[in-house]
């Protein structure tokens, strides 16, 4: 089978030893080509919704902290869950549990403590004494893990609210932590 004339004159030299066979191979890597391509793309959309998670109250609250915090102070942030994941690339603050390190041994209690404040309020009360502050993003992923609750942290009475702003169906917020 030889291929059409139109394959000739695009291909060339080329098409001169192009058989049907390589024409059909051709045929398929196209396809896969565009169908992968197709797929990749609907896997990148999704993961950039999923985690487009820095609001303009993250931004106002990050800023807030960052303005009236010395570098380097431990914030407590819930991981990859909100926009505390990025604290790190906007602000000067240290995260208590490092990025990369989320979901592991350093964090899984203290997210776990403070996923339950509400119904446990003791052992939230108890986590948040390894950090100075604790930020809670205006929206988390879909589905996290362990998700801090605004209203429960609230009621916490070793944290007292610095600074918050309402966005995104949420409120994003900062709560010092009192010692002792």
């Amino acid at each position: 089978v030889r291929a059409p004339a139109i394959v000739h004159r695009w291909l060339g030299p080329v098409a001169a030893r192009l058989d049907g066979a390589g024409l059909a191979v051709g045929i398929v890597a196209v396809l896969c080509l565009v169908i992968g391509g197709a797929s990749e793309l609907g896997v990148y959309q999704s993961a950039v919704i999923g985690r487009s998670l820095v609001t303009p109250a993250d931004l106002a609250v990050l800023a807030r902290l960052t303005a009236t915090l010395p570098p380097g102070t431990i914030v407590m942030t819930n991981g990859g869950n909100d926009a505390g994941m990025w604290m790190t690339a906007l602000t000067d603050l240290t995260p208590l549990v490092p990025n990369g390190s989320e979901y592991g041994s350093l964090s899984l209690g203290l997210d776990i403590a403070l996923a339950n404040a509400c119904t446990d309020p003791s052992a939230a009360e108890a986590a948040v004494e390894k950090a100075a502050v604790v930020f809670i993003g205006a929206r988390s992923i879909p589905r996290p893990m362990d998700g801090w609750d605004v209203n429960c942290l609230s009621r916490l009475p070793n944290l007292r609210l610095i600074t918050s702003a309402p966005g995104d169906g949420g409120v994003a917020a900062a709560f010092a932590v009192i010692k002792g």
